[in-house]
């Protein structure tokens, strides 16, 4: 079936959520774009099917002392005595944050011939968030085929869903597995030698626009996927207590809660990833109590 894809390039975002989950920290919102291509679609009438991240550039609002600290934001304005600390009656609780600036280009998917008018594409984008962050600037929007992205955007990395790495040694858990899959290449334990070298270290995953090279939306051969930077993030949520209607919950929807279920993505050159089918992440129910995000087309 044909599908009509948007393009929305170069966005950029501050203030974002870098809080994947209560214990893990990133700038790899692919929960939050997934979701914002589902609220893009509401607002069209045009039921989104999917979306493929390009990520451009990201930096955590934080300082670096042995490990880092992300910066902390605080209340200027009392609203009721359960806003206060418990250890000083005159200063606000704090609720731990973390936060990022980041450039993203998304290609949202939509179904078979889509009426995407982009005036309403423009007017959901002034007034929209991505993972809670503003978004100050982003390129002109356009429908596109998937082989004119060679033309649309020269340089980035796809976030590519590597779950496939995800295989348990004798004596692992699951924890395990993925600390041990999204460590630094050179602390992981089970490197491929036919990988290209690669470096895995954040410093080097820049998006330089000077290495730009227009031959890579033809590559004719398939090279197996390169050893670079691989991170854990938020890719589903399994639920804890079955859907009930609750006070307090949003638009009135039935409200469940549920612990959120993390993946390994990997970050992939433009230049690296070959001929490979575009890396749409679609949002899926493979069980009743289960939501999960996945590339189900991508072919590594």
């Amino acid at each position: 079936m044909k599908r009509t894809y948007l393009l929305i390039p170069r966005i950029q975002v501050q203030g974002a959520n870098a809080q994947a989950a209560w214990w893990l920290v990133n700038s790899a919102p692919v929960m939050a774009c997934v979701m914002f291509g589902h609220a893009l679609g509401r607002h069209l009438k045009q039921p989104s099917t999917g979306v493929a991240i390009v990520h451009h550039a990201a930096q955590l609002h934080g300082e670096q002392f042995g490990y880092f600290r992300p910066e902390q934001r605080r209340g200027a304005v009392f609203i009721n005595k359960d806003d206060y600390s418990s250890k000083n009656k005159h200063a606000l609780s704090l609720q731990p944050t973390a936060s990022f600036s980041g450039e993203f280009s998304l290609i949202v998917e939509f179904g078979e011939l889509a009426d995407i008018e982009r005036s309403e594409v423009k007017n959901f984008l002034f007034k929209a968030r991505l993972a809670g962050g503003q978004i100050i600037k982003h390129d002109e929007c356009r429908v596109i085929e998937p082989q004119e992205l060679n033309q649309c955007i020269r340089s980035g990395f796809w976030l590519v869903d590597r779950r496939d790495l995800m295989q348990k040694a004798e004596g692992e858990d699951w924890l395990d597995a993925l600390l041990r899959v999204t460590a630094r290449r050179e602390r992981r334990k089970a490197d491929a030698p036919s990988e290209a070298p690669t470096s895995a270290d954040a410093t080097e995953l820049s998006d330089d626009e000077d290495g730009y090279d227009d031959r890579w939306g033809r590559v004719e051969t398939r090279a197996p996927l390169p050893s670079t930077w691989m991170v854990a993030t938020t890719l589903g949520y399994a639920l804890l207590t079955p859907p009930a209607a609750r006070a307090g919950a949003r638009e009135g929807y039935p409200h469940a809660f549920a612990e959120p279920l993390v993946g390994p993505v990997q970050y992939v050159s433009l230049r690296q990833f070959g001929d490979r089918s575009l890396p749409v992440w679609r949002l899926d129910w493979p069980r009743d109590d289960v939501f999960l995000l996945s590339q189900p087309d991508l072919e590594i």
